[in-house]
C-alpha cells in the first residue's frame, strides 16, 4: 500500500506527496533545527514519527475525497506517532509524545497525553515502512544528562526543552508542507528563518531612538531604564531580571537589552516566552 502524506486538487496520485518523504524530510529538518541545543535526535524521532497515522485506510479515503475542502474534519493522525514513541522508548517518549500529539492542535499537559497514549485510532500498522531509520533509545538519553547540568535546574530545563523541541517539529512540518506545494505549483518556497543581526540590532535602535522624549518625568525614567539595560548588555550570559512598574517600559527595554546582549555574546536567536501553565513531564 502506497500512502500520501498531501494531496494536490488537479492531477493524478502519481503527483501526490509521498508520506515516506515528508516523514524523511521532516525528521532530518527538525533534527537540524534541535542541533544546536543539543536536541538532534529527539527532534529527528518526532519528525519520523509524527505523522505515521496517516497510515490507514481512512486518512487514504479522506485525501481521495479532497482533504482541502474545509467541509470534513480528518481522521485523527496525530496520536498513532505518540503511542508508537511511547512504545519504542518507554518512559522516555513521553517527551516526544506531547510533540507528536500535538503538533496540530497544541501542546497538552499530562492528563491529555496519557489519554491520548490510551486512545483507540485507526490499524496504522505497516507504518514500519515509512519513517526509516529512527534514533535508538541511548541516543535519547545521552542528550537528556546534558539537561541535568543545566544551572536552572532539571524541571525547567525539561519543561522548556520540551517546548523547543516541540517548535522545532511544528517549524520543519511547516515548512517542508510548504516546500511541496510550492514545487507543484512551480514556485520557489519563500525565504524562512535567519539569525539575529547587526541590521536587526540597529532596526531596534532606531525605533527606541524615534520614541525617546524627554518632555515627563515618566518618559525620562523610561529612558534611564532603557539606559540602565542596555549597559548591562555586554555581560556574559545569565540569568536577568527586570522589575519595572507597569508604564515603564518593560516590553520594549527587555527587547532592546536582549538584542543587544545576544549580538554582543555571538547568541543567534531571541526566545519570547508568555506565561501560561506548567505541566510535568515524567521521563523516568
Amino acid at each position: 500500500m502506497k500512502w500520501f502524506a498531501h494531496s494536490l486538487s488537479e492531477g493524478g496520485e502519481t503527483d501526490w506527496e509521498p508520506l515516506q518523504e515528508h516523514l524523511r524530510a521532516v525528521g532530518l529538518r527538525a533534527a537540524e533545527f534541535a542541533r544546536v541545543f543539543g536536541g538532534e535526535a529527539f527532534a529527528e524521532a518526532m519528525g519520523r514519527l509524527h505523522d505515521i497515522g496517516k497510515c490507514t485506510e481512512a486518512y487514504l479515503a479522506y485525501i481521495r475525497q479532497g482533504e482541502a475542502d474545509g467541509s470534513r474534519r480528518g481522521p485523527d493522525h496525530s496520536t498513532a506517532g505518540a503511542q508508537v514513541a511511547f512504545q519504542l522508548y518507554g518512559k522516555l517518549g513521553r517527551l516526544p509524545g506531547f510533540g507528536i500529539a500535538g503538533h496540530h492542535g497544541g501542546l497538552m499537559d499530562g492528563g491529555k497525553l496519557d489519554e491520548r497514549l490510551a486512545k483507540a485510532v485507526e490499524d496504522y500498522s505497516g507504518w514500519e515502512d515509512e519513517p526509516g531509520p529512527l534514533p535508538g533509545a541511548n541516543d535519547l538519553t545521552r542528550e537528556l544528562q546534558g539537561l541535568k547540568h543545566n544551572a536552572f535546574g532539571a524541571p525547567f530545563s525539561m519543561a522548556f526543552f520540551a517546548r523547543m523541541l516541540f517548535s522545532c517539529l511544528v517549524d520543519a512540518d511547516f515548512l517542508e508542507t510548504e516546500r511541496f506545494y510550492a514545487k507543484a505549483r512551480q514556485e520557489t518556497s519563500p525565504a524562512r528563518g535567519g539569525e539575529l543581526t547587526r541590521t536587526h540590532l540597529e532596526m531596534i535602535r532606531g525605533h527606541m531612538a524615534r520614541h525617546r522624549r524627554a518632555d515627563s518625568a515618566v518618559n525620562q525614567l523610561r529612558s534611564a531604564i532603557l539606559d540602565h539595560a542596555n549597559g548591562k548588555a555586554a555581560l556574559p550570559p545569565g540569568l536577568f531580571t527586570l522589575t519595572v512598574p507597569t508604564g515603564g517600559g518593560k516590553t520594549l527595554t527587555s527587547l532592546s537589552f536582549a538584542a543587544e546582549h545576544a549580538l554582543a555574546n555571538g547568541l543567534r536567536r531571541i526566545v519570547y516566552v508568555i506565561p501560561f501553565a506548567e505541566a510535568w513531564i515524567e521521563t523516568g
